[in-house]
């Protein structure tokens, strides 16, 4: 997966984490990207491909997480 689509997947999942009000840090959208990967059979539970995709989750993640929060409800 290229960088734009990791880092559009990284938003995606911290977005649907907020509307759920879940304090949320790196490594918890890591994880959640990661099981589903495994859930869809991307990749095997113990894989070294999964290993290095949470690595890329977790530092798109963290990256995005610095970024400031922009509401985007209405007001």
């Amino acid at each position: 997966m290229d960088d734009l689509a990791i880092r559009r997947r990284v938003e995606g999942t911290i977005e649907q984490c907020r509307a759920f009000d879940m304090e949320i840090d790196a490594r918890g959208v890591a994880e959640i990207m990661t099981d589903e990967d495994t859930a869809a059979e991307k990749y095997e539970l113990l894989s070294a491909e999964r290993a290095a995709a949470f690595v890329e989750y977790e530092k798109a993640a963290r990256r995005a997480l610095r970024r400031p929060k922009v509401d985007r409800r209405p007001a």
